[in-house]
Formats: structure tokens, sequence, C-alpha cells
């Protein structure tokens, strides 16, 4: 099994990347953007990964990537008051 995309919003991280790279984006405006990882938040490792390395396809049966030092665990409840 494979994991390749946001559920929440049901957008593949080849597309998220695609967009992020056409428009210049980096995680924060990505996010903004498209609401991705503002859901459940499983995604974010993921989308950081590939906005980092390129890699938009990753095996379930490996651990997700370590998430970044600089963003808050819970990134959907960062813009509630």
């Amino acid at each position: 099994m494979t994991i390749d995309r946001c559920v929440c919003i049901d957008t593949t991280f080849d597309s998220l990347l695609r967009r992020a790279r056409a428009g210049g984006l980096g995680f924060e405006a990505l996010c903004e953007s498209t609401e991705c990882c503002r859901g459940c938040t499983l995604c974010e490792p993921y989308v950081r990964a590939a906005l980092a390395s390129g890699q938009t396809v990753f095996d379930a049966a490996a651990p997700a990537p370590a998430p970044s030092d600089t963003h808050p665990a819970a990134p959907c409840y960062r813009h509630l008051p």
C-alpha cells in the first residue's frame, strides 16, 4: 500500500508539489491556498517531504518522514482563537 495524497482534500502529493513549484509556494502558503494539512494533519510529514525531496509516493510500511522542528505539532489548530 502506498500513501500518495491528502485524504481530507483528496489531492495527490504530486498535484500539491506541482502547485507549490508553479507558484513558488512554501509549506505554509501551500496549506493556506489548498487547505492541505488542515484536517487530520496526518499528511503533513509527507507534504513536507514532497516539498523537500520531490518524492510524492510513500510506502505505508515505512515510518512517516520526520516532521519539521519549526512547525507546531497540531497545525490545524493554529488558526483558532
